[in-house]
C-alpha cells in the first residue's frame, strides 16, 4: 500500500525520496554481495571441495530483500535462521519446503529467489543471501580422552580435533618399581601355571586312555617332544606309573570276578550231572518196583519189600529236590557276580568321566589365568616410553550417504559432518622379544603391529 503523498510537496521532493531509495537498495545489494562473497570464502576453507554443500543439522539466515518501484521502499519478506531438517529441507515462509541437501548457498539462494517469484508471483526477481550461522558438527572416536561431537569451526584439522576431544587417552601410569613387581610376579606366576598346565594335560591323556581300555599309555607325538623338560618328562614317568598300577588294580579284579563266574559255572554243570544221576537212578527204582510188583502177582516174590522201594523214591525225590534248590542259588549267584562284574566296570568309567570333566575345568581356570599373566607382562613391556604417534581415519558422507574412508595426517583439514577415528600406535619395544624367551614363550611371534604376546600366543 503506497503512503499518501500531500498535495503540497513539490515533485522534487517526491524525486529526492525515490532517489534515497534506490541508494539504500543499492546499498543493500552490496551488503547483499558482501555476504554471499563471506558464504563463499568459508566454503572455499572446507578441505577438498570447491564449494560447501549444505546437509543436515547446517544452521543458516536466509534474507530475502525486494525493492517495490511503485511504492518506492525495500521489503524483506524472509528474514530469519532456519535449520536443515534429517531429510535435507528448510521450511521458509511463503515458500514451503526447499531442498537444501548437497546444494552450495549460492545454489539454494537462487532456487528461494525462483520459488519466491512463482509463489508471490512478482515482475522482479528478490535478492536471496544465505549465510551458515552455524555448521553441522563432526565426530570424534578411538583412543581419546573424550570422544563424541563438536562443533565444526572451518578449517580445523585432525590434529586440532584431537586437542578437542582432550589428546590421546592416557592411563594412569605406575612407577617403576610397580611395574618391575608386577612382572616379576606375572613372570613366576606364568611359570608355575606353564607347569601344572602340562601337568595337567599329561594326566588328561592317561584319564582318556583308561577311559578307551588302552592296554598301554601313549603320549602325542606334542607331548614326546617336549620331554627334555624336567618337569614333563617325571609327569609322564608319574602318570605312566599310575595307568599300569590301575590298569592291573582293574585287571585284577575282574580277572577274580571271571575265575568266581567260571566257579559257578562248573558247580552248576556237576549239579546238573547229579541230577541226570538221580533221574537214572529213579528210572531204575521205578523198573524194580515194576519187576517187583509183577513177581507178586505172580505169587513168586513176597509182600515185604514194597517198603524198601517207596523209600528208595523218597529218597530220591529229596535230593533232586535239594539239587535243583542248590542250582537255582548257584545261578543267582552266577548272575550277581556277572552284574558285579559290569558295575565294576561300569563305576570305574564314571569315575574317570569325573576326573576328567573336574581336570577340564581347572585346565581352564589355569589358562586363563596364564592368559592374564601374559597380559600383564606384555603391558609391563609395552609402557608408553614417549611420544606417541596416533593414526588417522576419516570417515566422509556425501550427499547421496555414500561413505568414503580417507586415510589422513594431523594437518588434514576436516569437514561438518565428518567421523575422524584415531588410534594410537605404540611401537614395540626390542626387548620384548628377549623377554618372552625369558618367560617361555620362545615359540610365540613377536607382533609388529601393536598386538599383545597374549594375543600372538593365542592366535598360535
Amino acid at each position: 500500500m503506497l503512503p499518501t503523498v500531500s498535495t503540497f510537496r513539490s515533485r522534487g521532493r517526491s524525486s529526492k525520496m525515490r532517489g534515497r531509495a534506490r541508494a539504500m537498495f543499492i546499498k543493500a545489494r552490496t551488503r547483499v554481495c558482501v555476504a554471499g562473497l563471506a558464504s563463499m570464502i568459508h566454503g572455499m576453507a572446507l578441505a577438498d571441495s570447491p564449494g560447501y554443500e549444505l546437509g543436515p543439522q547446517d544452521k543458516i539466515r536466509v534474507s530475502v530483500i525486494e525493492w517495490f518501484t511503485g511504492a518506492g521502499e525495500l521489503r524483506s519478506p524472509i528474514n530469519g535462521e532456519y535449520m536443515v531438517n534429517p531429510n535435507g529441507f528448510i521450511s521458509l515462509p511463503l515458500v514451503g519446503d526447499v531442498k537444501a541437501l548437497g546444494l552450495e548457498p549460492s545454489f539454494l539462494a537462487a532456487q528461494v529467489s525462483e520459488k519466491l517469484q512463482a509463489k508471490l508471483s512478482l515482475s522482479e526477481r528478490p535478492i536471496t543471501s544465505i549465510e551458515i550461522v552455524q555448521f553441522r558438527p563432526f565426530f570424534v572416536m578411538g583412543d581419546l580422552e573424550r570422544p563424541g561431537e563438536y562443533a565444526y569451526r572451518p578449517g580445523i584439522t585432525a590434529l586440532q580435533a584431537v586437542s578437542l576431544a582432550g589428546g590421546l587417552y592416557r592411563a594412569s601410569a605406575p612407577t617403576p618399581v610397580q611395574v618391575q613387581r608386577e612382572a616379576i610376579q606375572a613372570a613366576s606366576e606364568r611359570r608355575s601355571l606353564s607347569a601344572r598346565i602340562a601337568e595337567l594335560a599329561i594326566r588328561r591323556v592317561r584319564l582318556e586312555a583308561e577311559l578307551k581300555n588302552a592296554e598301554v599309555l601313549e603320549f602325542s607325538p606334542d607331548i614326546q617332544s617336549r620331554k627334555a623338560d624336567p618337569a614333563v618328562a617325571a609327569a609322564m614317568r608319574l602318570e605312566s606309573t599310575i595307568f599300569d598300577a590301575r590298569r592291573r588294580a582293574f585287571s585284577t579284579s575282574i580277572n577274580v570276578q571271571k575265575k568266581l563266574i567260571d566257579l559257578y559255572g562248573q558247580e552248576i554243570l556237576a549239579l546238573k550231572a547229579q541230577a541226570e544221576s538221580l533221574e537214572r537212578h529213579r528210572d531204575a527204582t521205578r523198573q524194580q518196583a515194576e519187576n517187583l510188583r509183577s513177581l507178586q502177582a505172580r505169587g513168586l516174590a513176597t509182600m515185604g519189600r514194597e517198603f524198601d522201594i517207596d523209600r528208595m523214591f523218597a529218597d530220591v525225590a529229596i535230593r533232586k529236590q535239594e539239587l535243583d534248590a542248590k542250582s537255582l542259588r548257584l545261578q543267582q549267584e552266577l548272575v550277581k557276580a556277572e552284574n558285579a562284574t559290569q558295575e565294576v566296570d561300569a563305576r570305574r568309567r564314571q569315575e574317570i568321566a569325573a576326573e576328567l570333566q573336574t581336570l577340564q575345568g581347572t585346565l581352564d581356570e589355569f589358562e586363563q589365568r596364564l592368559l592374564l599373566a601374559d597380559q600383564t607382562l606384555t603391558e609391563t613391556e609395552l609402557r608408553p616410553s614417549g611420544s606417541q604417534h596416533p593414526a588417522f581415519t576419516l570417515i566422509r558422507q556425501d550427499a547421496s550417504g555414500k561413505e568414503t574412508e580417507i586415510a589422513a595426517m594431523t594437518a588434514t583439514p576436516l569437514q561438518p559432518g565428518d567421523i575422524l577415528i584415531v588410534r594410537a600406535a605404540q611401537p614395540i619395544r626390542p626387548n620384548v622379544a628377549a623377554r618372552a624367551v625369558e618367560i617361555g614363550l620362545a615359540g610365540v611371534q613377536v607382533p609388529r603391529d601393536g598386538a599383545s604376546l597374549t594375543e600372538a600366543h593365542a592366535a598360535q
